[in-house]
């Protein structure tokens, strides 16, 4: 029996969004389970919930056609044909409703769900999670995708019971919309954003229909268990090596222009079988691991753009501790050690803040954007220290991301080495899971990802419309740099090209190249108008006479023997040598409990290792000292490191300082490169403000440009930050 039901197209998502849920009160008192079969699916429901259900055959009998329509697409059954089970369960089982055989549903939402149904709700929860279970292919690279993907083939079948698929696309569409990613236009993270990749699949459908894509779920079924592909681009790359050959469409191109990372073998020819497919794409898989580019630099006047390529290593490591964010882990040294040494790796989705500390006072400390930060070797000195801290923080991204202190150890003055999971720790915190020790006690070695230079053929280009405009290696190791001629202006998707082994990997990658016009010159980025709490805003563009206050303050300039220069970072600047700018003590110039300042700054060849940004004497300083960028209020300061950051003459750098009364943070570029822990108020002095000079102790000229200079009276977000950076 057919029945009519309502379709609601949000309930798509509904697995990823209940995943994120608390942990649910058990239901007592429902009575016994109680099993009832249809043609394929069996639901074993509580016994008083099986009597809200008016209709239960009808239910079933439409859960059975669901299977059916699975069935259809992908051309076999999961379970070795066994029944599907739909259990209901008391114990959270991690989401609304969780995928595996049997499907775990959580008795917390049976009984609003089966009232649903009353009134022709298919549940689309359900329908999602059987969509999982029918992943019985190598052609996975996203579960949520799929599951999603799929079960529009069963909504446009089943358009007899109500069901509206084009409600569906538009749901979908609509989220791309929101990306910026609908119809041709790229996606910007295509294996994150899984909802505006089911767009573009939904798009590709309605041109070639679904037969392509039945053919290309068969043909995947039948590979041998060792011919499968390696690694998410490789299971991407057979899935549209297939889709074109049953489609008879060459697909490549769009999904290129999609933004999708496509992997191929070169020359690529269309009849070629897909295990050997595979084993071309497989030796690509032992050099793609989460390539990725950061910006270093930005782009000077000409279009000149330098960025770092990265990639991220599965290597192996016998000790060490495994934690998320945040952590604290205290050693009782008792003055017995000489050194410690570790290897810090992030891994996730975000960013994390390390830090170890000896007898209270910070040592060391680094602070990583995302996962494709490297991992970076430390060495510090505990010679005669008691207590040595080890934490984990958040970088106040709001995740609980992972990290590892891989290969943590301690030694002695006679170079006696000791592994810290050797050692119990005097306490051990953290928000989430329990701290693990990693040895190698039963001949078992545990996985650390870490970010190195990619040793593969590599090719740089920002790419417009299908074409690609190059950017050619520098001299250091890992760094790409050069001019875009040509490139018209925007913001464009840099794009990776990898060759090795006989294949071609072209990665989209997150970083962006702005290119704008001003005065015939190709400048990277703009102005971004101040954020909410901006105290101070000198876009330095006057060109004459005293430079402008335009935030809604006005503070006045005092005095200033800088001199105007059209060659500032974004329209004109303020050229320092030797010479200053100074703005009068204000109470808004001297904010207590946050602060952030903002520049842009390039220093000219020749002068000294010391130049001074600006400073409030004895409040907060921005300087650079020794090859480093140091931010400074009262008597704290966060620094950044030779290794993270090299400041080169004649470039451009975004320098940013913030405090917050927990962490001083300074930003180059866009990027965290220095932290340090703080919790004092900012110093009231009657000290007048300064650019380019310290008008108390050590002036500290600064021999270079200034623009854009600000100051906030709260810290600025990393979101902000990097707007800011970009131009956007």
């Amino acid at each position: 029996m057919k029945r009519s039901l309502k379709t609601s197209a949000a309930a798509v998502a509904l697995c990823v969004v209940c995943a994120g849920m608390s942990r649910a009160e058990t239901v007592k008192g429902k009575g016994e389970i109680v099993r009832k079969e249809g043609k394929h699916i069996v639901l074993e429901l509580y016994e008083e919930h099986w009597k809200i259900l008016k209709d239960p055959k009808a239910y079933l009998d439409f859960l059975d056609e669901v299977y059916e329509q699975y069935e259809e697409l992908i051309g076999g059954v999961p379970n070795g044909g066994e029944k599907q089970r739909i259990l209901e369960v008391d114990d959270w089982p991690g989401g609304w409703a969780v995928a595996g055989q049997p499907i775990r549903w959580h008795s917390r939402y049976v009984a609003e769900s089966l009232r649903k149904v009353n009134e022709g709700d298919p549940l689309f929860g359900l329908l999602h999670e059987l969509g999982h279970v029918f992943d019985i292919g190598a052609w996975n690279w996203h579960a949520e995708f799929f599951a999603n993907f799929k079960m529009m083939y069963v909504i446009e079948e089943l358009g007899s019971h109500g069901l509206n698929i084009r409600e569906h696309e538009k749901y979908f569409r609509d989220i791309a919309v929101r990306r910026g990613a609908e119809d041709d236009k790229p996606l910007s993270d295509w294996h994150g954003h899984s909802d505006a990749a089911t767009h573009k699949f939904l798009v590709l459908k309605n041109e070639i229909g679904w037969e392509p894509f039945k053919k290309t779920f068969r043909e995947i079924q039948r590979l041998p268990e060792d011919k499968l592909p390696q690694g998410v681009t490789g299971t991407l790359g057979l899935f549209i090596h297939l889709l074109s050959k049953h489609s008879k469409k060459d697909l490549w191109k769009q999904f290129d222009d999609w933004g999708f990372s496509t992997l191929r073998p070169e020359p690529y020819d269309a009849a070629l079988p897909a295990e050997a497919f595979v084993a071309v794409a497989n030796q690509m898989a032992k050099i793609d691991r989460w390539v990725e580019i950061l910006p270093i630099a930005p782009a000077a006047r000409g279009g000149d753009v330098k960025v770092e390529v990265t990639y991220t290593d599965s290597g192996e490591y016998e000790y060490g501790l495994c934690t998320h964010a945040n952590s604290r882990i205290v050693y009782d040294l008792g003055g017995r050690y000489a050194s410690f040494d570790a290897l810090a790796s992030p891994f996730g989705g975000g960013g994390v803040l390390f830090q170890v500390k000896g007898d209270g006072k910070l040592l060391w400390g680094l602070a990583t954007r995302n996962q494709y930060y490297r991992s970076r070797a430390l060495q510090v000195d505990v010679s005669g220290m008691k207590v040595l801290e080890l934490l984990i923080g958040d970088e106040l991204d709001g995740r609980w991301d992972g990290a590892d202190w891989a290969e943590a150890r301690l030694t002695d003055k006679h170079g006696k080495l000791t592994y810290l999971d050797d050692l119990k720790p005097v306490s051990a915190r953290q928000d989430i899971g329990t701290l693990e020790t990693r040895h190698d006690r039963n001949g078992k070695k545990n996985p650390i990802w870490i970010r190195r230079f990619p040793k593969a053929e590599l090719r740089i280009a920002a790419r417009v419309k299908g074409k690609s405009f190059p950017i050619e290696p520098a001299d250091a190791p890992g760094v790409y740099s050069g001019r875009t001629p040509g490139l018209p202006p925007g913001r464009h998707p840099l794009l990776i090209e990898i060759r090795h082994g006989g294949a071609i990997l072209r990665k989209p990658s997150a970083a962006t190249v702005d290119v704008h016009y001003a005065k015939n010159i190709q400048v990277r980025g703009k102005s971004v108008p101040p954020y909410e709490g901006c105290v101070l805003s000198l876009p330095l563009d006057a060109g004459e006479g005293l430079p402008e206050d335009v935030s809604e303050n006005g503070d006045a300039v005092a005095q200033m023997s800088a001199a105007w220069t059209a060659q500032g970072r974004r329209g004109g600047g303020l050229r320092f040598a030797e010479t200053n700018v100074v703005l009068a003590h204000g109470p808004r110039l001297n904010p207590t409990e946050a602060i952030t300042v903002e520049a842009w700054m390039r220093l000219d060849s020749g002068g000294s290792p010391w130049h001074t940004l600006f400073s409030k004497y004895g409040a907060y300083r921005l300087h650079i000292s020794q090859g480093k960028f140091h931010f400074s209020v009262g008597s704290a300061t966060a620094a950044t490191s030779l290794r993270d950051v090299k400041i080169q003459q004649d470039v451009w750098y975004h320098v940013v300082g913030t405090y917050d009364r927990q962490y001083l943070k300074i930003y180059v570029n866009g990027l965290p490169r220095g932290a340090a822990p703080y919790r004092d108020p900012i110093p009231i002095t009657q000290s007048a403000l300064a650019l380019g000079y310290s008008l108390i102790g050590n002036a500290e000229p600064l021999i270079g440009t200034l623009d854009e200079v600000r100051i906030y009276n709260r810290a600025l977000t990393l979101l902000e930050i990097e707007k800011s950076y970009f131009g956007r």
